[in-house]
C-alpha cells in the first residue's frame, strides 16, 4: 500500500483525546467522512487509527477524535507525528485537477545532483515550499515555474534548478 502525507498532528483539542491536524488539503468536504487515517509512529511505519469524529476548523486544521485515544495524555503522545492517507483515500478526496503532492519525491538539482526526499510541503501566500532532507540537514526550496524543470510522477522524481547560493545557505558548516 502506498501512502501520501497530508499533514501533521500539532497538538490536542479539549480534554477527551481529540487531536489537531494541520493539513494541506484545503476545503475538501470529504474530510468530514474520513473513517481512518495513518499515523507514522516510527519512520516509514504507518499505523491505522480509526476516527470517531472529524470536525473541520478551517482550510488547514481538523479536530479529530480517534478510537482508543481517550485522554489528553494519549493524544499528546501523538503530537508532532505525520499523518497519511492511503493513495486510494487521497484520490477519492482530491479532485483530478488537484496539485501534485510532492512529499516522498526524490529531488535532483541541475547543478548539485541528487539532494534527497521531500519531507514536507509548506504553503505560504503565493508560494509553495518543499522541505528537503539533504545529508541530515533541512533545506527549504521554492517550488514554482522558475525552479521546477521536470516532474516524473511514476518514479517520484522532481528535477529542480534552485536559485544560486540557496544550498550554500543551508549546507555550509
Amino acid at each position: 500500500m502506498e501512502f501520501i502525507q497530508i499533514g501533521k498532528i500539532t497538538g490536542t483539542h479539549g480534554l477527551s483525546g481529540n487531536v489537531t491536524i494541520f493539513h494541506h488539503l484545503g476545503k475538501l468536504p470529504g474530510l468530514k467522512n474520513l473513517k481512518h487515517i495513518f499515523i507514522e509512529l516510527k519512520r516509514e511505519s504507518y499505523i491505522p487509527f480509526f476516527t470517531e469524529q472529524v470536525k473541520i476548523d478551517n482550510e488547514q486544521e481538523l479536530y479529530v477524535k480517534l478510537e482508543e485515544v481517550d485522554t489528553m495524555e494519549s493524544a499528546k503522545s501523538l503530537s508532532g507525528k505525520q499523518v497519511f492517507l492511503s493513495t486510494e483515500q487521497y484520490e477519492k478526496l482530491n479532485p483530478k485537477e488537484a496539485d501534485i503532492n510532492f512529499i516522498g519525491f526524490e529531488v535532483w538539482d541541475r547543478e548539485a545532483g541528487k539532494l534527497g526526499k521531500v519531507e514536507e510541503l509548506l504553503e505560504t501566500p503565493g508560494q509553495l515550499l518543499a522541505t528537503i532532507s539533504v545529508n541530515g540537514k533541512e533545506v527549504i526550496a521554492p517550488l514554482n515555474d522558475q525552479t521546477i524543470i521536470s516532474v516524473d510522477i511514476p518514479t517520484k522524481q522532481l528535477k529542480l534548478q534552485l536559485p544560486e547560493g540557496l544550498l550554500d545557505v543551508y549546507l555550509k558548516d
